[in-house]
């Protein structure tokens, strides 16, 4: 409410949310009071919606490593276990991190696949981590490692095949001395 204060009054901005570390949530919550009013019910029913658009993701992601039946069961355990639900209740953030890492780890693995239109989804990436930032900054870099591990596992069979290439060229070079 303090925040909605000084963007409606335009004072400064020098209420304990805009100078957290990660003010993203609380800017989102004052952003929507502003609009709707203090009812902190919409707020709420927004984490829920996010938890809802993160299930097409999680069948998605299943859907590319697994068969059908396995990526509905993903999908439905994930629409059903409590955890998410009760995050969005007591209004955390974990519901809207969750959906852009979701967004993001959706685009990066169709780019370690090389699917079709995988520029657009590498582009899809970054703003997704461009995003996340203001509501998790140190989720980014541990994120982006994760992402040069698995893209590094994926393509374990060229980096082999190089790594044998790089030790017949040098036994070639021992050889010729």
């Amino acid at each position: 409410i303090q925040m909605v204060e000084a963007i409606v009054y335009e004072t400064a901005r020098i209420t304990p949310g805009w100078a957290a570390v990660d003010p993203g949530v609380y800017q989102l919550t004052a952003y929507t009071y502003l609009i709707f009013g203090p009812n902190t019910l919409i707020i709420r029913f927004m984490l829920i919606m996010c938890i809802s658009m993160s299930l097409p993701y999680t069948y998605r992601i299943t859907r590319m490593y697994f068969d059908e039946p396995t990526a509905r069961l993903a999908a439905g355990l994930h629409a059903f276990m409590p955890a998410p639900i009760l995050l969005s209740l007591n209004h955390r953030k974990d519901p809207v991190v969750q959906l852009i890492v979701m967004f993001a780890f959706y685009h990066a693995m169709r780019v370690f696949r090389q699917d079709q239109g995988w520029q657009k989804s590498a582009f899809m990436v970054i703003v997704g981590l461009f995003v996340v930032y203001p509501f998790r900054s140190g989720l980014v870099l541990p994120f982006i490692g994760m992402m040069v591990i698995c893209f590094v596992l994926a393509n374990r069979n060229a980096l082999q095949l190089t790594c044998a290439q790089l030790r017949g060229f040098a036994v070639e070079l021992v050889a010729e001395r």
